[in-house]
């Protein structure tokens, strides 16, 4: 037994190339340039404390949300500041200057975006923070370093593997957890769900998609259900095994599909960036010429490898936890109707709680992980239209783009299901009206910083569930809110309320 626990631990510590986890580390860096420049371009919708989100409100509804670098009183331009240094040190990162202290400063950043903008967190920010953390963790900054082109020695430098095979453990989990999940949704397994998501607001293109495509689609959605957790058999496969080969073309077709078609880049930009330490042994040997250098090791950090086989174990433990978890996001308003007259039970989760205690540990370092990805489709799928018209004061009227009020980002598009009884994060029932109503002022408020002095604008909307049956119009579009602006400031008279409350509000 012990002779065998020891080979198995050389294996898991046999040494590997350091240069393949040095070209991840320029790719995380460049990635993370740009998204750290993203946030700061939607500082003025989203971080700002005069944006579309009340960051006060929801630090009250999630506690939580209160660890980090961002707190009140900050203002939209340092915000914007702190944004741009983390994209400067993730270029710094890239070159290999300091790529430790770099990485922990951009983790910080990234960490407090995503708290301070909780309400709007979604996979990219999820898998970007992942792979910033792994940048703590693994054995980077010994190759590929600007200001030393010393080629020979990056060709035959080796660290120890221990670290980067947990982060194959890490990724594995990203695939297997997400691919197994959705043969859960019965909309999955009966090939609509990837027609439905095409369809929705977090599509990029959802006015392209027929009925007369859905059997192509079907078998994209057939196909996902079958490659998506077979992609970690790449991790185990011997070198230039013809397999592993195909999975890598499939695997780039699945990303590049989604980034394609779906608002979310960052996160399969980041999952692509991983394939030079997927593929290290055959990028060697092809940098090497076919040749097997002659390798020379270098030390790691004890400690972040043991720090990554921790990461792991209760990162794996917290996915196994979701199965006891099924309903994290909270039942909708006909869930909740449904609850109330007996028809459902409510899941009581664990110690009659909603939540993972798996994610505990996790949040207290930063991490913030589901791979749950498109559970939402079977329930949470919709579609919506809007018609908003502003009435001048000589009696005319003009139609206004949806667009001035409601921004077509993803983070804009997750604000608006809120207002739509489309929770996508669990907000307590007792506080989602109070939220919605906050939500309402505040996209009230941005068309007023943009046109002020207007008229009275009515906005009406038509929300529906996206049709697999067939072609199936929006129900009749109803009013959803009407405001007036009187400098850059608003005057809220109504707002729609659940099914048929309508609520006063001034601001």
């Amino acid at each position: 037994m012990k002779q065998t626990f020891l080979r198995l631990r050389e294996r898991w510590y046999r040494p590997v190339p350091a240069l393949p986890i040095d070209v991840f580390r320029i790719l995380v860096g460049l990635l993370s340039t740009v998204y750290f420049v993203h946030l700061a371009l939607q500082t003025g919708d989203i971080s700002s404390p005069d944006g579309l989100i009340d960051h006060s409100l929801t630090r009250n509804i999630f506690w939580y949300t209160k660890m980090g670098l961002f707190q009140p009183g900050i203002s939209a331009n340092e915000l914007r500041a702190i944004f741009s240094l983390a994209a400067a040190a993730s270029l710094a990162l890239a070159a290999g200057w300091r790529p430790k202290l770099m990485a922990a400063l951009m983790f910080v950043v990234a960490v407090s975006a995503y708290r301070w903008n909780f309400l709007v967190i979604y996979v990219d920010d999820a898998i970007m923070h992942l792979a910033i953390f792994w940048m703590l963790l693994l054995p980077i900054g010994r190759t590929l370093v600007l200001g030393n082109s010393d080629t020979d020695r990056w060709k035959s430098t080796l660290v120890p593997g221990g670290t980067v095979r947990a982060f194959m453990v890490s990724l594995t989990l990203v695939y297997v957890v997400a691919g197994m999940w959705k043969w859960t949704s019965p909309m999955w397994r009966s090939g609509t769900a990837l027609f439905a998501a095409l369809q929705t607001p977090v599509a990029w293109t959802p006015w392209i998609w027929s009925h007369d495509q859905l059997p192509l689609i079907s078998i994209a959605d057939y196909t996902t259900l079958i490659l998506e957790p077979a992609f970690p058999l790449m991790f185990v496969l011997r070198r230039n095994h013809p397999v592993k080969w195909g999975l890598l073309l499939m695997m780039i077709g699945f990303h590049v599909g989604i980034i394609a078609t779906m608002k979310v880049p960052y996160a399969n930009i980041a999952c692509l960036a991983a394939i030079p330490v997927i593929f290290r042994e055959e990028l060697m040997m092809f940098i090497n010429g076919g040749r097997e250098p002659a390798y020379k090791c270098v030390a790691s950090s004890r400690t972040c490898a043991v720090g990554s086989v921790a990461f792991v174990v209760v990162l794996s433990l917290a996915m196994l936890g979701e199965a006891a978890v099924p309903a994290w996001r909270g039942p909708n308003r006909a869930e909740e109707a449904a609850i109330a007259q007996g028809r459902i039970t409510r899941h009581a989760g664990f110690l009659g709680t909603q939540h993972n205690p798996m994610y505990l540990p996790l949040w207290g370092i930063g991490i913030a992980q589901s791979y749950r990805l498109f559970d939402w489709i079977d329930d949470r799928n919709f579609r919506v239209s809007y018609r908003v018209t502003e009435a001048r004061a000589d009696g005319s009227a003009r139609a206004v783009d949806p667009a001035e009020i409601f921004p077509g980002s993803i983070r804009g598009v997750l604000l608006q299901s809120y207002i739509h009884d489309v929770t996508w994060g669990s907000v307590p029932r007792e506080r989602a009206d109070e939220l919605k109503l906050a939500l309402f002022a505040r996209f009230a408020h941005r068309y007023c910083k943009a046109h002020p002095y207007s008229g009275e604008v009515s906005v009406l909307a038509s929300v529906g569930r996206v049709s697999v049956d067939g072609p199936r119009p929006l129900p009749r579009a109803t009013q959803l809110m009407r405001f007036s602006c009187v400098g850059s400031a608003e005057r809220l008279t109504f707002a729609r309320l659940g099914h048929d409350r309508l609520a006063s509000w001034k601001n």
